[in-house]
């Protein structure tokens, strides 16, 4: 088995302004979720985060590829219960599929969580064990041939001693997501790699009137559409089942867990998270199986959400929301009115890419530049949008790592700006927490150093590195910048600046060597000259003869030998 070790992070200090374990109390995380569905028409909730689906169930779905913008118009989309369905194997069709990873049952097990443990205060390691298998009449079986893992069911699990004073229960979701290609005469190709998400939240079981997370087909806009119930999400639930809900609850930060999971292929070269101090660890199994090993604490992260009158908010807003967008309603028919200053949505439920940053600059104003709550979060997801420059350059295994506290932040590695030289990476949330004050902004990119060697052209010198942080008036922002270089490894951090949607730009330069030459040796005195000496311009040379031998003597007060005279 080859090991390739990426210690990740081992040397950053994020200066992040964590609410100390005493005071993470449930309300701060399960207050993120209450996104209550307003009674009357004429309202849009927007959030600011990790997808809600994030949590959802697995799921194989089909559809024709119809989907064009926000109108969908001639959308045709099948629930399958395997790649054997008949309603679903159809020629021009598409498999979309959402395969929440199961716990590995035996050693020979791909795609599947192998253990999950954490690191309790007195050093020792807690190991967590299955509590519960949710919503399993949503599975499904994988097909090895289309390269399609097997969908489980969503699971909690039980880490002793690993949350003083809070839940030790966690919900865990590791999930796959993919799309094959359409099937051409009855042939379809092989996926290959899809892109990984990893989930992990205390959470508290309760009893009461919840509703299971179910899909089933609807009009959206011109097209059908599938449609997941989400309510019990909107009361705080990170899995939920008929009756049952797994409530939001809060990390103890100071505590390091670690997740094993194995997959059969490279999931993604890139992953950004919400991790503090990370480090990953790549083993090759059998073929292109790998365990993925991951370790890190939890971090903290404003949570920005609210509900805005559809006549208040701005017309550039409006136009991003015509009859059939996107969102989760209150009603079915809040997909196909006509009638849009009455209508209900709940839109947004992302925190990565440029319409997020798009949105964000937008909503925040009407949202009072605050969050509506500080969440806990230990997080991972791949990272599927590559500048071109960076998309080249990527290496067998894993390219690189991005992980900041901001609210929205740029969908995938830094791009690459010909003109300035520089990787440029843009976050943004609000400029104060909670409690009103002011919000210090944390930065951390991890790139292999090949592959910054490759983006820049460079040769095998060492590499330096400058962190700048604009302000979107371009005006400099303070903030406190390290690099370190390891094992093959650049981990850059910027930390304690302020947000709104800051502009980071890491500029690299390679160190050109000086060429230092060695100085020839002094000749001591009444030395003769060797061959290839200099002589010093200091020195002077006389010649000795005695007899017929003559000898030149080079010294800076040179004199003859025993014997022989100067000519």
């Amino acid at each position: 088995m080859n090991r390739r070790l990426i210690a990740l992070f081992a040397a950053l200090t994020l200066s992040i302004s964590f609410i100390p374990a005493s005071l993470a109390t449930d309300t701060d995380d399960q207050m993120v979720l209450e996104m209550k569905q307003h009674g009357d028409g004429g309202w849009i909730g927007m959030t600011f985060e990790n997808a809600i689906d994030d949590y959802l169930p697995s799921h194989l779905y089909a559809n024709n590829g119809e989907e064009n913008g926000t109108s969908n118009e001639g959308l045709i989309t099948v629930i399958c219960t395997s790649t054997a369905d008949p309603a679903c194997a159809k020629d021009g069709y598409l498999y979309d599929f959402r395969a929440v990873l199961p716990p590995c049952v035996n050693a020979d097990q791909l795609d599947c969580i192998q253990s999950i443990s954490a690191k309790l205060a007195d050093g020792s390691t807690s190991e967590g064990t299955v509590v519960r298998k949710w919503n399993q009449n949503y599975v499904y079986p994988g097909d090895p041939a289309l390269g399609i893992p097997e969908g489980g069911p969503q699971t909690t699990w039980k880490i002793p001693g690993s949350n003083p004073n809070g839940s030790e229960e966690y919900a865990l979701t590791a999930i796959i997501n993919g799309r094959t290609d359409l099937r051409q005469d009855g042939l379809i190709n092989k996926f290959n790699g899809g892109g990984i998400q990893i989930n992990l939240k205390p959470i508290r079981e309760v009893t009461g009137n919840y509703i299971e997370p179910n899909h089933y087909i609807g009009d959206r806009g011109a097209g059908k559409g599938v449609f997941q119930n989400t309510v019990s999400s909107d009361k705080g639930c990170v899995i939920a089942e008929a009756g049952r809900c797994a409530l939001a609850a809060s990390f103890d930060l100071n505590t390091q867990f670690t997740l094993k999971v194995r997959l059969s292929t490279q999931s993604s070269r890139w992953l950004h998270g919400r991790l503090y101090d990370p480090s990953v660890t790549i083993d090759d199994l059998t073929g292109n199986a790998k365990l993925v090993t991951i370790s890190a604490n939890p971090l903290q992260v404003p949570m920005v959400a609210g509900w805005v009158r559809w006549r208040d908010l701005p017309a550039a807003i409006q136009a991003k929301y015509p009859q059939g967008a996107g969102g989760t309603g209150a009603r079915n028919d809040d997909f196909t009115t006509s009638d849009l200053a009455n209508r209900i949505l709940r839109v947004g439920m992302r925190a990565a890419g440029q319409e997020a940053l798009d949105d964000f600059k937008l909503w925040n104003p009407l949202l009072a530049d605050k969050p509506m709550a500080m969440r806990t979060i230990w997080s991972i997801k791949s990272i599927g949008n590559f500048d071109p420059s960076i998309q080249r350059c990527n290496k067998k295994g894993l390219s690189g790592l991005v992980t900041t506290n901001a609210a929205v932040y740029s969908d995938g590695p830094p791009s690459f700006d010909k003109e300035s030289q520089s990787l440029n990476y843009t976050v943004g949330a609000p400029h104060y927490d909670t409690a009103n004050k002011v919000f210090n902004g944390t930065y951390s990119l991890i790139m292999n150093a090949e592959v910054a060697r490759c983006i820049y052209g460079f040769g095998t010198a060492p590499i330096s590195a400058k962190i700048e942080i604009a302000s979107e008036d371009g005006s400099p922002s303070v903030a406190v910048t390290t690099l370190n270089q390891k094992d093959g490894w650049l981990r850059l951090s910027a930390n304690g600046f302020h947000y709104s949607t800051p502009k980071i730009k890491v500029k690299l330069t390679e160190e050109k060597p000086v060429v230092v030459p060695a100085p020839s040796p002094m000749p001591t005195m009444n030395t003769p000259l060797t061959s290839g000496q200099a002589a010093a311009k200091l020195l002077k040379t006389i010649t000795c003869v005695k007899g017929k031998q003559v000898k030149k003597m080079t010294a800076i007060k040179p004199s003859c030998p025993k014997g022989f005279k100067k000519a």
